[in-house]
Formats: C-alpha cells, sequence, structure tokens
C-alpha cells in the first residue's frame, strides 16, 4: 500500500514536471518567434542557418576580410551542411560572359574560364533549365561531360530583383537517389534565399550582377565597357597594352582561385599607377589596357611606373610570387589611326618587349617603333 503511493506520487510529479517544463520550453520558443509547438524541422533548420550566417559575418568583418572569401566561407558553411562534395558559384549575365566568381577547393585546378564558356554555350540544359524557370533542379549521373567525376548535382538560382544573376551548383561524386536530390534541393533553396540577403546587403554584389561594365575578378572596367568608351573617343590618345610575366605558373602551381586574387592585387596596384582620368580595363585572361590622353615623356614615365609595379612581389596566404609587367604603347592619331590598330600595334609592341627582356633582361622602355601595323583587329 505504502510503496504504491510513492509510486503514484512519483508519476505525478513526474507529469507536473513534464508539464511545466512543456509550459516553459514553449514560452521560449514563443520568445525566440516559434508560432507553433513544436516547432517545424525546417524552422529550425532555417534558425541554425542564420545563426551560422551571423557567426560567419561577424568572424569575418572582425578579420576585414574581401567579399569573396566572405561569400565563400558562407557557401562552404552550406556545403558542409548539405554534406556536398563540392560546389561552385556561377555569375550568369544575360549579356556578357558567364564566369565562376567562387568554388571550393576540389576545382581549384581545373580551367574554370573554360568551363563557364563552355556551359554558356551549350544547349538549353541544367545551369540554363534554373536560369530559364528561376527554381533549383537536380539530376542523376548522365551531366555534362565537363565534369566526368560528377554523379549527382543541384543548380540553385541566386535571384536578385526578380533576375536570376548567378547559379550555386551543389556536386555529389558519389550517385544519389532522386529523393534525396529532391530533399536537399528544397532546404538549399530555403537557405539561398537567406544568403541572397545576405549577398545584396553585405556583400554588395548587386554591382557586379547589374553592371556588366566592370569584371567581377579586378573590378576594372571590361570590354564592354572599352567598347562603349571607344564609341565616344576623340584622339589624340595613348594605348597602353599590358600582359603579366609568370602568371600561367601561378595558375599552374597554386590554382585558379589564387591566380584570381593575384590578378586582383595586380589590378590594384596599376590603379595606382595611373591617373585618375586614365581609364583601366581588363581585356582578357592577363591582359590590361590602359587608354590616357598623356603624350610623348608622359608616356614614358607612366609605363616606367607600370614597370616598377612589377618589381614588387605579390604575397597570397603563404605564397609569394613575382608577377612582371610586359608593356606596349601605340598613340592615336600619330601612329595609328584607329583605336583598333592602336591595340593591335600596342600589343605586338609588348610581345616584342617581352621577348627583348627575356633574351637581355633589361627593362627597355617600350614607347617607339617603325613598325607599321596591320590591318585591325576587330574583337575589341
Amino acid at each position: 500500500m505504502f510503496s504504491g503511493v510513492i509510486l503514484w506520487t512519483l508519476a505525478l510529479a513526474f507529469i507536473i514536471f513534464l508539464v511545466l517544463h512543456g509550459i516553459r520550453t514553449y514560452l521560449l520558443l514563443h520568445r525566440l518567434g516559434y508560432s507553433y509547438f513544436p516547432p517545424s524541422t525546417w524552422n529550425i533548420l532555417k534558425r541554425h542557418f542564420r545563426s551560422k550566417v551571423l557567426e560567419i559575418i561577424i568572424e569575418d568583418l572582425k578579420q576585414h576580410r574581401p567579399p569573396r572569401e566572405m561569400l565563400t566561407d558562407l557557401f562552404s558553411m552550406l556545403a558542409d551542411l548539405l554534406e556536398v562534395d563540392a560546389w561552385s558559384f556561377l555569375l550568369t549575365p544575360e549579356k556578357g560572359d558567364w564566369e565562376f566568381y567562387v568554388w571550393s577547393d576540389p576545382y581549384d585546378r581545373l580551367e574554370l574560364n573554360k568551363i563557364s564558356k563552355q556551359i554558356q554555350k551549350a544547349p538549353s540544359v541544367n545551369v540554363k533549365t534554373v536560369i530559364r524557370t528561376g527554381k533549383p533542379a537536380f539530376l542523376k549521373p548522365r551531366l555534362w561531360t565537363l565534369n566526368r567525376t560528377l554523379k549527382a548535382w543541384i543548380g540553385v538560382p541566386v535571384i536578385l530583383e526578380g533576375k536570376v544573376v548567378g547559379v550555386l551548383n551543389l556536386d555529389w561524386f558519389k550517385p544519389k537517389s532522386s529523393t534525396f536530390l529532391k530533399r536537399t534541393a528544397k532546404l538549399a533553396s530555403l537557405f539561398v534565399e537567406d544568403l541572397t540577403q545576405v549577398i545584396t546587403t553585405m556583400l554588395q554584389l548587386q554591382k557586379i550582377f547589374s553592371d556588366l561594365r566592370i569584371d567581377p575578378i579586378t573590378e576594372t572596367y571590361n570590354r564592354v565597357a572599352l567598347e562603349e568608351y571607344c564609341q565616344h573617343l576623340e584622339p589624340p590618345y595613348t594605348v597602353i597594352f599590358i600582359d603579366l610575366d609568370g602568371f600561367k605558373e601561378v595558375n599552374d602551381t597554386a590554382g585558379h582561385r589564387v591566380g584570381d586574387s593575384v590578378l586582383a592585387v595586380v589590378a590594384r596596384r596599376i590603379r595606382s599607377a595611373i591617373r585618375q582620368e586614365d581609364m583601366l580595363f581588363r581585356y582578357g585572361g592577363d591582359e590590361f589596357i590602359i587608354i590616357t590622353k598623356v603624350q610623348g615623356k608622359g608616356v614614358e614615365s607612366l609605363v616606367t611606373r607600370l614597370l616598377e609595379v612589377g618589381k614588387t612581389p605579390i604575397k597570397i596566404k603563404d605564397k609569394t610570387f613575382q608577377i612582371g609587367l610586359s608593356v606596349g604603347t601605340a598613340t592615336v592619331p600619330e601612329e595609328a589611326d584607329s583605336i583598333e590598330k592602336a591595340i593591335e600595334l600596342a600589343d605586338e609592341r609588348m610581345y616584342r618587349f617581352k621577348e627583348e627582356k627575356r633574351s637581355s633582361k633589361k627593362n627597355v622602355i617600350p614607347i617607339r617603333s617603325t613598325h607599321t601595323p596591320s590591318a585591325c583587329s576587330k574583337e575589341t
């Protein structure tokens, strides 16, 4: 009899404890913003993801990390949460070239520039399906042949102001079921919606997405901007063609991510060496073009400053690189009668200067030449 009373008392106490604990838990969750009890798995996951995003942003801001590295950290966290093997973020402007902006380590040594061009030219499948529909897409094996190790893929659109501006590619190197991919695609889409707000406000990628004239890697003007600028350009002016020495070795030995960082550093140093009114364009790869109104001795001084840029080593993380500059110049209308001919002539002089450096190891200032330009190139 006495033991039965004890058991009933303990059971009642346990029930009271559960009720009180449940009420306190409900009140706490209600204060945290949960409308339903128990909260859904989706809500719990989203709140966990948002807290992790906030942690990364705070830490990156403390360390003054650049936007590309911040975005890499955010996508890497998402990839770890979804247990993907590799990921990449492809910028997909309506006009202009597509380009991988950030990516994970497994893709660091791939020719991503070539792959992005192949994807852009490919038939309307995979990435283009995501862009056309504005919704996530997923596939099992038999993807494009650009990555034969790929066994499963999810593409998630990044949408700003109602337009798809990029696609986050989530990749697996082992087969996954359709059920797994469908569930993961839904989860990734919810997370990317939150990341889009971060991208817009914290990383200021809106300018990169909307301004087709800006090169996303170096944040200099691109060839689209060069074409527009040249339509209203009046002589006299000087074209300076720049090519980097030793840049291919950086990509081959350290990977394209480090190569992009080196390009960004070189671009900043070039800007610091020219006047504010001089125009700097990334012409393609590791080539840059400067259009300036300076003439004669002014051009010589400018070229000298540019050559000094290549004498300072570039340190990326724990690696140091020595990237020189080869330079060629041409003036309009004195040496060429159009911007196309001036670019071609400056390009040829640049290559001649590069060969002279290789043979003599001297920094000869490449200003004048008796060479007559050939037919103009229309690739401007």
